[in-house]
């Protein structure tokens, strides 16, 4: 259960190949801690999308954005813009003119490298990622010295369990796609309820994830999933441990423990990797019309799945424990 502040902290270099190729590659490490902040939440007010009868926007807010709701600013038009419930060539990804690869390198000691979201105007060499507005006037996340950052995430404005607390997410301005190897090191929180996600993410709702989840977390599980446009089909679902290439359970863990994360991702088959061991593999054959095809941004978050009662968001309230 959320009960306060969580901090992402990461620490590294990383090397990456910005535009629709290439390889990515994130060193943190994630650490949950706590303390108290309360935020305001707002709630959109014209919903687009497949939740909302294929709802498309237009006029003035031509954007629909990734949480379903229309508009005309970077927030709505920018990464995550679902072009399917948007007027033709409002997202900012559909106006790019071209798909290029280009070799940067940086670290994360400065805070030039991210916006927030709702500013970004959606050329990535001008951000290599974003965050959400609400994490950044909180002040919830911070950049230091030796390449690390901190983000944190906030309890819910009512300060009651019963109600989602705010998650941090950054992700990235650049768009990969298959042919790429995204690669991330970290050590999830152990904390109920508290999510850690490192995911691929298109503006379609394709989506690749690496979850791991406080209730977990102390039995060395991390868990693998994908999505096919949105579709919320949870057997998908998968259960994985560090050093064992057959899914047996093994001694570990992972809130304590550092290792990296792959999604090693073609146009034939899609392989979730620990440690540069694959841990499970899928082929496009096998899967069909829900194979993920679009291209995405690569994001990682941590977020409050713990909140609610008995009888409201128990599904996710115990599987995020």
């Amino acid at each position: 259960m959320l009960v306060g502040v969580g901090h992402l902290k990461v620490a590294g270099n990383r090397v990456m190949l910005y535009g629709l190729c290439g390889t990515m590659k994130f060193l943190p490490i994630l650490v949950i801690c706590y303390a108290l902040t309360f935020v305001k939440l707002v709630k959109a007010q014209t919903n687009c999308g497949s939740a909302n009868n294929s709802a498309v926007c237009g006029g003035v807010g031509p954007c629909c954005s990734e949480f379903s709701y229309c508009g005309a600013t970077p927030a709505q038009c920018g990464g995550g813009c679902n072009p399917t419930y948007s007027a033709s060539g409002a997202c900012l990804s559909t106006r790019t003119g071209g798909q290029t690869c280009q070799t940067g390198y940086f670290t994360f000691d400065n805070n030039t490298w991210v916006v927030p979201s709702d500013a970004y105007n959606g050329n990535p060499q001008t951000a290599d990622f974003t965050i959400d507005r609400q994490g950044l006037e909180l002040g919830n996340y911070k950049v230091g010295k030796n390449g690390k950052f901190e983000m944190l995430i906030s309890a819910p404005a009512s300060g009651l369990a019963t109600d989602p607390g705010v998650g941090v997410r950054l992700s990235s301005t650049s768009y990969i796609t298959m042919g790429s190897i995204v690669t991330i090191r970290l050590r999830p929180t152990s904390a109920g309820g508290i999510v850690t996600a490192f995911i691929t993410m298109a503006d379609d709702k394709d989506e690749i994830d690496w979850e791991w989840t406080g209730a977990t977390a102390n039995l060395g599980k991390g868990q693998s999933n994908f999505f096919s446009k949105g579709a919320l089909n949870y057997s998908n679902s998968q259960i994985h441990y560090p050093g064992s290439s057959t899914g047996a359970q093994v001694s570990s863990t992972l809130s304590t423990e550092t290792h990296e994360y792959s999604i090693d991702w073609t146009s034939e088959r899609l392989n979730w990797v620990i440690d540069g061991v694959v841990v499970r593999s899928s082929t496009k054959a096998a899967l069909g019309s829900i194979y993920p095809t679009s291209p995405a941004r690569v994001s990682f978050a941590v977020w409050d799945g713990g909140y609610g009662t008995s009888t409201t968001n128990t599904g996710t309230r115990e599987w995020a424990g």
